[in-house]
């Protein structure tokens, strides 16, 4: 391993675990070491490559660079752990080895946490990028969300970019860092720190996401699936007794690749409304929270009115008796009439009364 620049420990430990990544990993390290602030040492752990990374890592002699090599493949939560039992900053930065950092990403997350004591994770947007770097689109998971939004969508969404993220170093030690064995730990580990502290999307793009054939999330979708509807489970059945089949969560998180039955819409539309409640009688929110919690469990409504026109009449009227519910905006309840009363009086009667009104429409003046 090699030392340090000196014995005091500094405010960021950088940690990047990395497994036959030749092709990136430079350049991902290059980018955290050009960064505008500087206090900060950059952990690497490599995860036994078997290519070119070795070599090119011995060939950083940066002081702020510390590498550790594993004689053995851990998988990305023991890597990850490993390197924080080597962390010495208050903040844990993360970053894969095939990403790059913005130049400000660390400045502007040390200044957000040192602003919000009472934030313990802070993210941001990011862009995506090509095998060759070339830039794909930029996307924006936190669109705005409080803290206490974020908390509701994390049950049904990914608000949280895994290598954007920087963390208090002594929150994620006191819950025993990444879960072990797990594929996706990233969203294990948002799970269990929803239920200790704050979470943060700073309004920025400070991180280049690159998509590639061989990424993890990319070539493991069924474990990451299943790992994740698992941690999805165990925290909802803190807030409801009955958690619904993974089909039913699936429905929810808006990952359903085939069309629901009207029971499992039933049940999803239940679900929502159930975490709600239960959040609003646990959880410290105020009014305006609510509101925007309140707007987000609409939304999924309404993309299940709009995803599933075959649902029977009586499903249909019980989503929309449900939207109504969270999102009784007098737009929102005019712009829906039309759909309100074809469903109430069946297609048929719908055409005739259509029909009607036109012949009987005056003429103009």
């Amino acid at each position: 391993m090699k030392p340090n620049r000196d014995n005091q420990a500094p405010t960021v430990s950088v940690v990047i675990p990395v497994r036959n990544e030749q092709r990136y990993v430079a350049e991902a390290l290059d980018s955290i070491l050009k960064q505008t602030f500087d206090d900060f040492e950059v952990i690497v752990i490599d995860d036994a490559s078997d290519d070119e990374t070795p070599q090119i890592l011995a060939n950083y002699t940066d002081p702020r660079v510390r590498i550790k090599t594993n004689p053995q493949a851990m998988g990305v939560g023991g890597a990850l752990n490993a390197g924080l039992a080597l962390a010495r900053g208050t903040y844990i930065a993360r970053m894969d080895a095939d990403d790059i950092a913005k130049p400000q990403r660390l400045e502007k997350q040390v200044a957000f946490l040192e602003r919000h004591p009472d934030i313990g994770l802070v993210s941001s947007n990011t862009c995506i990028i090509d095998e060759n770097g070339t830039l794909q689109e930029e996307i924006y998971p936190g669109r705005g969300f409080a803290p206490a939004a974020l908390r509701w969508e994390l049950f049904w969404s990914f608000p949280i970019v895994h290598p954007t993220v920087m963390m208090r170093a002594d929150l994620l030690k006191s819950v025993g860092g990444y879960p072990p064995n797990r594929v996706a730990e990233d969203y294990a580990l948002w799970m269990t720190l929803r239920n200790v502290t704050n979470f943060q999307v700073l309004d920025a793009v400070h991180l280049s996401y690159r998509r590639h054939s061989n990424r993890v999330t990319d070539t493991n979708r069924s474990p990451l699936t299943t790992c994740m509807l698992r941690s999805t489970r165990e925290t909802l059945e803190q807030f409801v007794s009955d958690v619904p089949p993974d089909s039913v969560l699936m429905l929810a998180k808006r990952m359903r690749p085939d069309a629901p039955t009207n029971e499992e819409i039933h049940a999803c539309c239940s679900l929502l409304i159930q975490v709600y409640r239960a959040m609003r009688a646990k959880e410290n929110f105020s009014g305006k929270d609510l509101e925007q919690i309140r707007h987000l469990a609409g939304d999924r409504l309404i993309s299940i009115l709009e995803r599933y026109k075959s649902m029977d009449r009586r499903t249909r009227l019980m989503v929309y008796r449900h939207l109504f519910q969270m999102r009784p905006e007098p737009d929102l309840v005019r712009r829906s009439i039309k759909d309100v009363s074809r469903t109430l009086l069946g297609e048929r009667i719908w055409r005739l009364l259509r029909i009607v009104l036109k012949r009987n429409r005056p003429d103009p003046p």
